[in-house]
């Protein structure tokens, strides 16, 4: 067979190719060039010269789509470090993740913005095994953006960037605030909040997983995590990524990648969407979908108020995925592993509706649907206040959060001035799974010692002075919704730590299945 990647690079070479940087009308140029040459080496009268040779579909689309990969790769590389990059067509192969090969644990570092600060060996492995190499670096304000790598299937999307500049991670630590080195990056971190796929908005970044670690202090490494909430259509689907904030430089930091569509959505399966009876209630399901990365629901909640003044709600419906039990038919329960919330509220007017996303954890392979099965609650019942010990914690305690589930604890640890601990869920867990709700067990360290602040607006003063003890951080695994806790204390010393006995959290008796009102919905290949 004739080596037509070959040909084409050979024929690239004759390309009347300036130095850049190019101008717009020279890009369009070798665009058309480059492409134009693709499109000649794929026409019937091209492949009926070439010698017949039987091979697996699989090997001609590849064959194809790297060719398209070497012209996209010729373009890309013209592009220098301007402003925006792309396109550059990828598809997800297994392969190596910067951010996780070269990331120590928080147990080996001094400073927690040395090391990621959640638990994701369920997540690492699955998108070691599906992801895709960019390499694209725009530079701006002395500021180089790298885009490492993407994994994207119809429900997910996780971008890995490098960040570098001169000293430009330690210049936004001030040491002396209270905060930590992680809490005071967390203030300038870039996230990358405005993403399109195809130009729409169907792309909600997900606060609950964004992770980050300084290697030294000019580089930052990054990882944003993001939940799809509609199918992208179309042979080619075009993901955009843009930044006007790195770590307190201003600028402009645009990316442009080129998906192959038909391979993001292979293998993706999803329920029909629709309104759904549940009891008294209606479940408006705007989305339900699952690829090998897992799945992604999203639900939405509408209400009208009587008047513009917005004082009084006339009707409402809708319910959220955390008020379900979500199952497969093969009993695998399913958890809420990550949560964006996508909120519409118009000031004066009447409706209003908001969206919710959730991740979910994949269905067991073969699965063909999906149950969800309302919770009940006794509204006369009071929430209880529990502990568990700290020796508890260090065992493995299973603490409940209902009759229907709860978590089990591992990895508790006591370092330095941190307190961290992994939260495995099992049965109902209502939303917390998500790691929204960050203070699911909390220490009771009111004995630590505290740095003061001074606030402004608290009382009539106008000045007051407030204790803090820390903050705290939560991070779920898409893959297995186990929930990562790290409390990170100001002043308090490890000796001082080691001396908290007891934590406490809250107990919510008198849940139970409405196992009469369940829905099973179907799981259709998406095409």
């Amino acid at each position: 067979m004739r080596n037509t990647q070959q040909d084409l690079l050979h024929e690239l070479d004759a390309l009347d190719i300036p130095e850049a940087p190019l101008s717009a009308g020279e890009m369009d140029r070798l665009t058309r060039a480059v492409m134009g040459r693709v499109d000649a080496s794929h026409t019937p009268e091209a492949e009926s010269s070439h010698e017949t040779e039987k091979v697996p579909a699989v090997h001609v689309v590849r064959h194809r789509a790297l060719t398209f990969g070497i012209a996209a790769a010729v373009i890309c590389a013209l592009c220098g470090t301007a402003a925006a990059v792309g396109p550059s067509l990828v598809k997800m192969i297994q392969g190596n993740i910067d951010f996780f090969s070269t990331a120590p644990e928080q147990s080996q570092v001094s400073q927690n913005l040395d090391a990621p600060r959640g638990t994701h060996e369920g997540t690492e492995a699955e998108l070691t095994a599906y992801n895709a190499p960019v390499d694209q670096t725009v530079t701006d304000d002395g500021v180089s953006v790298t885009l490492d790598n993407i994994s994207i299937d119809v429900s997910s999307m996780d971008v890995f960037f490098t960040i570098t500049g001169d000293n430009i991670v330690d210049d936004a630590l001030d040491e002396e605030s209270f905060y930590s080195s992680s809490d005071q990056v967390w203030f300038s971190a870039p996230f990358f909040s405005e993403c399109t796929l195809n130009g729409e908005d169907i792309v909600a970044d997900s606060p609950t997983l964004r992770e980050y670690y300084r290697v030294d202090g000019s580089t930052l490494k990054m990882w944003v995590h993001y939940i799809i909430t509609a199918v992208p259509e179309g042979d080619t689907v075009v993901l955009n990524l843009s930044e006007t904030s790195v770590l307190n430089h201003e600028g402009s930091w645009d990316f442009s990648v080129s998906l192959d569509g038909n391979a993001l959505r292979a293998g993706a399966t999803q329920a029909k969407a629709g309104e759904y009876q549940v009891g008294g209630d209606v479940l408006l399901l705007d989305n339900l979908t699952f690829g090998p990365l897992g799945g992604s629901i999203t639900t939405r909640y509408e209400y009208a108020y009587t008047d513009d003044t917005q004082t009084e709600v006339a009707w409402s419906k809708g319910m959220d995925a955390s008020e379900f039990v979500i199952t497969d038919d093969t009993g695998k329960e399913l958890y809420l592993s990550a949560q964006a919330a996508q909120n519409y509220i118009q000031d004066g007017t009447v409706e209003q509706s908001s969206v919710s996303n959730y991740q979910l954890t994949r269905p067991a392979d073969g699965a063909t649907s999906i149950t969800l099965t309302p919770v009940s609650y006794d509204e006369t019942a009071e929430t209880e206040l529990r502990t568990v010990t700290a020796d508890e914690m260090r065992d493995g305690a299973k603490i409940p959060f209902s009759d229907l589930g709860g978590f089990t604890v591992q990895d508790f640890t006591v370092q330095d001035s941190s307190i961290s601990f992994s939260l495995v869920p099992y049965g109902w867990v209502h939303g917390m799974s998500s790691g929204m709700l960050v203070d699911l067990v909390m220490p009771d360290d009111e004995a630590v010692s505290t740095v003061s602040e001074e606030v402004q607006g608290l009382n009539e003063e106008g000045t007051a002075t407030i204790a803090r003890t820390g903050m705290v951080n939560a991070f779920a695994d898409p893959a297995t919704g186990i929930v990562t806790i790290r409390y990170d204390y100001y002043a308090a010393t490890q000796e001082e730590l080691e001396q908290i006995n007891t934590f406490h959290y809250y107990f919510a008796p008198g849940a139970t299945l409405d196992t009469a009102n369940a829905i099973t919905l179907p799981l259709e290949a998406i095409s």
